[in-house]
């Protein structure tokens, strides 16, 4: 799950997303004026995050939102989904050619993860030298990604782009720091009832962190 890359500026996008902390889901909607005129609505739910009744209420929620727009056809869809279904790892396997390496790092997934068939896996190339490769892992269970894209395509909506929470945040930092691309550095983002720690190297979101309290722990 890579960052969003807004193709066609122009067009009007929704991004929407889980917030399994507040128990809500959140909707921004970015009309064809750009982020500027950008609006966020919070849709609260109350059910267990990411299970069967959840992604009922899902549905629910977003059919009644969207209940006030006139037409969604043109809107390009992002889905965001929360860090709590996402894991994060690395994998170190001998710098050898291209296709080995591939080879090993496959083995080691099937070795290390019993459940592989049933993880939507991505990987990338974190650190290498002559000896050792070291791969960065984003994975996340099909049938959880399944449920998320079955849900918003009953709202008639398709997903162009999906991502997590964290990633999604260190993408919003780079837009307005692109300076920043290229370096390593910790994104702290203190919430009303939680906050994030997110691991940027070179760019890449690499690990995180979310502490069960904000700001409104300490006023």
């Amino acid at each position: 799950m890579a960052g969003f890359s807004f193709g066609g500026a122009k067009a009007p996008k929704v991004i929407i997303g889980v917030d399994t902390v507040s128990q809500c889901v959140k909707v921004m909607r970015i009309p064809a004026g750009g982020t500027k005129e950008a609006t966020v609505e919070y849709l609260p739910y109350q059910s267990r995050p990411m299970d069967r009744e959840f992604f009922a209420n899902f549905e629910r929620l977003i059919s009644d939102h969207l209940s006030a727009y006139t037409s969604t056809q043109s809107t390009a869809v992002y889905a965001v989904l929360p860090d709590s279904a996402v894991a994060c790892d690395v994998i170190t396997v001998p710098s050898v050619k291209k296709s080995r390496m591939q080879n090993a790092l496959n083995v080691e997934i099937e070795n290390k993860y019993k459940n592989h068939l049933d993880l939507s896996i991505r990987s990338y190339i974190a650190a290498a030298n002559k000896q050792y490769t070291l791969y960065r892992l984003t994975m996340v269970r099909k049938e959880l990604l399944s449920s998320f894209y079955k849900s918003l395509a009953a709202c008639k909506l398709f997903a162009k782009e999906t991502t997590y929470a964290a990633n999604a945040a260190v993408d919003a930092v780079l837009a307005l720091r692109p300076k920043n691309r290229m370096h390593s550095f910790i994104f702290v983002d203190i919430r009303e009832k939680s906050t994030l720690f997110a691991f940027v190297n070179k760019g890449r979101t690499i690990g995180f962190h979310t502490f069960p309290f904000g700001y409104s722990a300490v006023l």
